[in-house]
């Protein structure tokens, strides 16, 4: 049983939503009925900041370069974190690409776009049946496969191109 505040008919609220059409709401389902439900678009967030060692009282045995607690840098960049969460969340589903679109004091907010490898669309187009291969398993786990890792390991941005990662210009 369904019941309607204010005598309006569900009608009636949806004639309202479509009023709105630049509502964050509208865009939402614009985006995912221009995909045709094969491309999902999940919002994840990652927290902001540095990363602290976890060691019990903050002591680190050992060598003194090597005594740092709180003041530790990650290695990868926030993008290519959240495109590692969502493909270890979404099992079934192939990471895409993803994309900024919020932060705050505390986290920052990124879409990720992923795809449904299964669906006969999508094995059929010529454009992107390549995430379907099975040597695509799992490319959002695998350093280097999105853009985060592209743009955060430098890959193809110097002058030769012989060297593609930064860990490799620095020699």
């Amino acid at each position: 049983m369904c019941i309607f505040l204010g005598g309006n008919s569900p009608y009636k609220y949806a004639s309202e939503l479509w009023w709105k059409k630049k509502s964050d709401v509208m865009r939402f389902l614009q985006r995912v009925r221009c995909w045709e439900y094969r491309i999902c678009d999940l919002p994840f967030r990652v927290h902001r900041g540095g990363r602290k060692r976890p060691v019990l009282k903050g002591i680190v045995y050992g060598k003194p370069t090597n005594q740092g607690v709180s003041q530790l840098k990650f290695q990868r960049n926030k993008k290519s974190v959240a495109e590692e969460r969502a493909g270890r969340k979404l099992g079934g589903l192939k990471v895409l690409n993803s994309y900024w679109i919020n932060e705050d004091s505390t986290y920052k907010y990124f879409e990720v776009i992923s795809v449904d490898p299964a669906h006969n669309v999508i094995r059929k187009d010529p454009i992107i049946y390549w995430i379907c291969k099975p040597v695509r398993k799992h490319r959002s786990l695998q350093l280097g496969r999105n853009t985060g890792d592209y743009v955060e390991r430098d890959i193809g941005t110097t002058s030769t191109c012989i060297m593609d990662s930064w860990k490799l210009e620095i020699r």
